[in-house]
């Protein structure tokens, strides 16, 4: 079994490869890398170790500026994809608009006077 500070340079190591994942919007490697992520989470959970020791090892690897980090590039593009789907949204309804306007301009052209 891997000591915490071991687990934590882990996690540390994965949370960058997440930022530099969400940077180069390669967005199909994340899923892998946060389920990587998730299970030296449950380890460290797994282990017995004071608070203390903890925060100490957080700050010595700079790990909550990291995470912060990583949560704020996580947010900026979760957001950016949504502005594009909303742009997509609003183009598929206008395109659908158009067409629905040819349908029934041709059925007043098609009555017999």
């Amino acid at each position: 079994m891997a000591s915490l500070k071991e687990l934590i340079v882990v996690f540390k190591n994965e949370t960058e490869a997440i930022i530099e994942y969400l940077k180069q919007e390669e967005f199909e490697k994340l899923d892998e890398c946060f389920e990587a992520r998730q299970k030296t989470i449950d380890e460290i959970n797994k282990i017995s170790f004071s608070n203390t020791e903890f925060d100490e090892i957080c700050k010595m690897l700079d790990i909550i500026n990291i995470q912060k980090e990583c949560e704020n590039l996580l947010n900026s593009k979760m957001l950016g994809i949504k502005d594009e789907i909303k742009k997509l949204s609003l183009t598929k309804g206008m395109n659908r608009k158009y067409t629905e306007i040819s349908y029934v301009d041709s059925i007043y052209f098609n009555k017999k006077i």
